[in-house]
């Protein structure tokens, strides 16, 4: 990343601010030229470049960009220049709503004891120690609504179902925070996969919010969602209106929900997810198409997604530290019987042993959506008490692992870790940890 480059930049930002001209795709150029770097871990490069950044600067990156490098200066000791990037993003006036998003590195620096700044201690007094609890109340009341209709909306579909989450007894939701609940989160799925067991962990995001009801919530109108439908069908399924296609459609609603209802351990959207989304104060909730497929998800809680016998933990747990990640995974498949590997990567078999299997899946969704039964069927046919398999194949991988606790293996949705265990960097840097 030349400073010649960097000079360019500034002297463009220094122009007025033009969100509909070149100025305002310049964050998006800043944020391609940062990315690589972060990916790469060059920490010494860009500790020194972000002081050529004004505040202004700063300001217009994405806070998945200033997230990935105030991680990537943690990591690599610089801690002052983490705690003052965040800082100089937030301000000291006009983004508090944006403080939580950070909680994770604040946390760290807080822990460490190198947190200095005024603003940024009072913050974090409030989370001692961190919990999605204290982390739900201090959205509930920062959260600043369009109307009252919204507000009514995000207190009935947001807060009031991840306050439950974080009431009910079998609640591992503060992994990111808490040693000891990621231990109980492997030690649940290392105690199933030793005493041979069935057991599945599904993980819902954004992406899986299709086979859910639309809420009815005051200010989205219903077409709006039955919008997003047509789109998830258009891009995934390659569906038409016809009595064939309504029964695949149905089918796979079907088994997704009975998959979800019966799995053993579910990742959730955590409040630090709903966070990450949101939009700035005032605006209404479920203008995005994220924001409207939370409502689905969170919205099902409790009836279509029953709480039953669940373990509930973060659905990002596969991109944590010490949770689903890839030294426990690893450490998994060498005490199964038989390891099942079902990915769109073939060299990901050399990250395991030979007494490994691989179906592999097609990388186009469209024709992942179409096979996705067949596949199933060969993942019956491998599993058995004590056999790991470890599945990255989307909302299919939901069907995929349920059929596989069915046969009595356990069975892991490891999503996006699978691309990271071959060297590919699929997610935004905001999921780098």
């Amino acid at each position: 990343m030349p400073s010649a480059r960097i000079s360019w930049i500034s002297w463009l930002l220094n122009r007025p601010f033009d969100p509909t001209g070149r100025i305002g795709k310049l964050a998006r150029i800043i944020d391609a030229l940062m990315v690589p770097a972060i990916h790469s871990g060059e920490a010494d490069r860009i500790e020194p470049l972000l002081g050529q950044f004004t505040d202004r600067e700063i300001s217009f990156l994405s806070p998945t960009t200033i997230l990935g490098l105030t991680r990537l200066l943690l990591e690599n000791a610089y801690t002052r220049s983490s705690e003052n990037l965040i800082l100089r993003y937030v301000g000291r006036q006009g983004r508090r709503h944006r403080l939580l998003y950070f909680l994770e590195p604040l946390v760290e620096l807080d822990r460490r004891g190198v947190l200095t700044e005024g603003p940024l201690l009072e913050f974090c007094a409030q989370f001692r120690p961190p919990s999605s609890l204290l982390a739900l109340n201090w959205l509930s009341q920062e959260y600043k609504p369009a109307d009252e209709a919204d507000q009514r909306n995000f207190r009935r579909f947001i807060i009031a179902p991840l306050r439950a989450l974080s009431q009910h007894a079998k609640n591992l939701m503060d992994i990111r925070f808490s040693p000891n609940q990621r231990a109980a989160l492997q030690a649940e799925i290392r105690t199933h996969l030793a005493e041979g067991r069935p057991l599945s962990l599904l993980r819902l995001g954004d992406g899986e919010a299709f086979p859910y009801p639309a809420p009815e919530a005051d200010g989205i109108a219903a077409s709006v969602f039955e919008q997003d439908d047509e789109n998830f069908e258009r891009s995934y399924l390659s569906l038409n209106r016809s009595p064939t296609a309504d029964q695949a459609r149905e089918k796979l609603i079907g088994d997704f929900r009975q998959a979800v209802a019966r799995c053993d351990i579910l990742g959730f959207p955590s409040v630090f997810r709903i966070v990450r989304n949101l939009g700035t104060p005032h605006t209404r909730y479920g203008e995005r198409r994220n924001q409207r497929a939370f409502l689905r998800i969170l919205g099902a809680l409790g009836t279509e997604i029953p709480f039953g016998h669940k373990i509930f933990t973060e659905e990002r747990c596969h991109r944590i530290r010490g949770a689903m990640d890839e030294p426990f995974v690893l450490e998994l498949a060498s005490q199964a019987r038989s390891v099942v590997l079902v990915s769109r990567w073939p060299e990901i078999q050399s990250r395991f042993s030979a007494k490994s299997s691989l179906i592999l899946v097609p990388p186009r969704k469209k024709a992942l959506y179409r096979t996705y039964p067949e596949v199933a069927e060969r993942i019956c046919e491998l599993s058995r008490p004590g056999t790991l398999v470890l599945i990255g194949a989307g909302v299919p991988a939901k069907i995929m692992a349920d059929r596989a606790r069915q046969s009595g293996a356990v069975a892991l949705d490891v999503g996006s870790l699978m691309d990271y265990m071959v060297g590919q960097k699929t997610r935004t840097i905001g999921d780098m940890t």
